[in-house]
């Protein structure tokens, strides 16, 4: 697929900026683009995580600015060999800030640039991670320090601090109890890993096919006890991303196939059976519908769709 600059900017600032920043996760979206909310209020969520990019990238310039501008009335109005010892610490933390809301210019645009931004802007967020060292100096300015301004324009400027903090300290507070309210279907789903893990290593099944986050999850928390190599809906090899699975897996003539319940890949297997006579043994558990061969099959099942279940 093809994304235009407009729609890589609008995945970065929509998506991937709020979820880096740590939004609150109460509005849920299709992973992929074109972006749509599914929440019962789509337009508050649009609102909601296109507001609180814009906010950051706000809060960038205004930290940027008044740094730049600190420093230059500083260079303007004093010679550098005239500069007391903590005017001079003075500067060294501006440039210092500047550096690291550099950095934040830098890598955001880069980032809008690449792939990421247009195809994956939710699971590719984390390439963003190095945001949150800089975060200190993006929200600087709203943290009340002394200033030369008029005292009614202090209280306004006062004023808009103190609020925007505290809609901030709302949203995270938000992010918090929205966690706690997820934590058990959470819960659940881990013991339902578990089960899954300890009922394939029951049946023999440690050399599996599967999808790409099924495959990962697995490897990882069985302690490579399962190996797994990824398919795609179409049950052709998926994204590999280290090849000795793949070559483990399909060096194996009785690997599985572990496909979640109601998925593309479970829906493929159930209408590509009965093509090339292997007779599979299907059983399920744990939301998995899990297909064991009752012989060795004659070529790479992970290359093929599967021939034939009972």
């Amino acid at each position: 697929l093809h994304f235009s600059l407009g729609q890589q900017i609008m995945n970065t600032v929509q998506i991937s900026l709020p979820t880096i920043t740590g939004i609150s996760p109460s509005c849920h979206f299709t992973a992929s683009p074109p972006i749509i909310f599914l929440s019962a209020h789509p337009l508050l969520c649009t609102l909601y995580y296109t507001g609180w990019g814009i906010g950051v990238i706000a809060l960038w310039l205004l930290a940027v600015g008044l740094a730049g501008m600190t420093l230059w009335k500083v260079w303007r109005s004093t010679p550098e060999r005239q500069w007391t010892h903590e005017e001079r610490h003075h500067v060294i933390r501006q440039c210092a800030r500047l550096a690291l809301l550099g950095s934040v210019g830098l890598t955001l645009f880069l980032y809008i640039l690449s792939p990421a931004a247009a195809h994956w802007p939710v699971t590719d967020a984390r390439y963003l991670t190095g945001l949150l060292v800089a975060l200190p100096a993006c929200i600087s300015p709203l943290w009340p320090g002394p200033g030369k301004l008029p005292a009614r324009v202090m209280r306004v400027v006062t004023g808009f601090q103190a609020a925007t903090l505290l809609f901030v300290a709302l949203a995270y507070l938000a992010g918090t109890v929205s966690i706690f309210h997820i934590l058990p279907a959470t819960q659940a789903e881990e013991r339902q890993q578990e089960a899954l893990i300890h009922n394939l290593l029951l049946v023999g099944a440690t050399h599996i096919y599967s999808d790409y986050w099924t495959c990962n999850r697995l490897i990882f928390e069985s302690n490579e006890q399962i190996v797994c190599d990824t398919i795609d809906g179409n049950l052709r090899p998926g994204m590999e991303r280290y090849l000795p699975y793949r070559a483990i897996v399909q060096g194996d003539p009785r690997a599985a196939y572990v496909l979640r319940t109601g998925s593309p890949e479970a829906t493929a297997f159930a209408q590509r059976g009965g093509r090339l006579g292997i007779l599979y043994r299907h059983v399920s558990f744990d939301g998995y519908e899990v297909y064991q061969p009752t012989r060795p099959q004659a070529r790479s099942p992970g290359a093929t769709a599967p021939s034939r279940t009972r």
